[in-house]
Formats: C-alpha cells, sequence, structure tokens
C-alpha cells in the first residue's frame, strides 16, 4: 500500500483529524477530535464498521492484544484527550469525575492537592492518599504524562 492510501481522511471532521490506515495489513482508523459532537459522530459512523476504542496516550494498545485478546478489526481509535468535556476533572459531594482525557499526573497531582485542601481528619484523604500512591507505582513518569483511564 502506497503512503498516501494510509492516511487518506475517512471523513471531514467540523474540528480535528481523522484518519484512514492500516495496521499490520489490517484497516486501522485513527481520530482525534476537538469536540465532543465529533467524537459522538465517529464514535457513531465507526461502530457499524467494526470495533472501537477510546484512547489517552495509547497506553492500553499493547496489553489489550497480548493479553487481554480483544483488539480486532476493523478498529477505529479515538483520542480523547483533544475533547474539552473530556479534561474534566471535579470533587463533588457524591464522588470524585474524572473524564478520559484527564491524564494519570495530573490525576495525581489534583488528588494531592485535594488531600492537602481537606487535610488527614476529611473521611476522603485516606481514598485518595491510596490512589495516589498506586499511580505513582503504576507507571513512570512519561506513562503517567501520557496515558488516561479511557
Amino acid at each position: 500500500q502506497k503512503a498516501s492510501e494510509w492516511f487518506a481522511p475517512l471523513k471531514p471532521l467540523s474540528h480535528g483529524v481523522l484518519l484512514r490506515g492500516s495496521h499490520c495489513g489490517f484497516q486501522c482508523d485513527f481520530a482525534a477530535p476537538i469536540s465532543l459532537e465529533d467524537l459522538l459522530r465517529v464514535q457513531h459512523s465507526a461502530t457499524s464498521a467494526g470495533a472501537v476504542r477510546f484512547q489517552g496516550g495509547n497506553t492500553e494498545r499493547r496489553i489489550e492484544k497480548m493479553y487481554k485478546l480483544t483488539h480486532s478489526y476493523p478498529l477505529t481509535l479515538i483520542s480523547t484527550t483533544r475533547v474539552p468535556e473530556m479534561g474534566v476533572l471535579e470533587f463533588g459531594d457524591q464522588g470524585v469525575t474524572v473524564g478520559a482525557g484527564v491524564n494519570l499526573s495530573t490525576i495525581m497531582s489534583e488528588f494531592n492537592a485535594a488531600v492537602d485542601r481537606w487535610g488527614a481528619s476529611d473521611p476522603r484523604t485516606p481514598c485518595l492518599k491510596g490512589y495516589s500512591a498506586l499511580l505513582y507505582w503504576f507507571a513512570g513518569t512519561a506513562v503517567r504524562n501520557a496515558g488516561s483511564l479511557a
């Protein structure tokens, strides 16, 4: 296949990037929308064509392919990192909302900042400390800077 065929646009997005490509000879498209509307439109159109995977930093692809055995083609990868609605991290009365585009370093940093703000006597503090400790040991800085919960 010629390089120009690998990256031929699939469908124009109003914002962002959508590319047609291949991986190991199989169809594999990539979308990097910058609006929630485009993300949902890509998901809807790609679902009928094959598997759809949301990704933030590409940290799960190899694990999915080698160990979970859930990697199938045709595949559309949709990046969540540029969609503003996916970058939300909010503390509420019922818990924490973490968007699919928030990287692990930001989660760790915000959890540590909340622990500092709330103090040791707050009942939420042990849980946030636990998650921060887990994230510290879970992966190196480079992976935490790119990876997300998506």
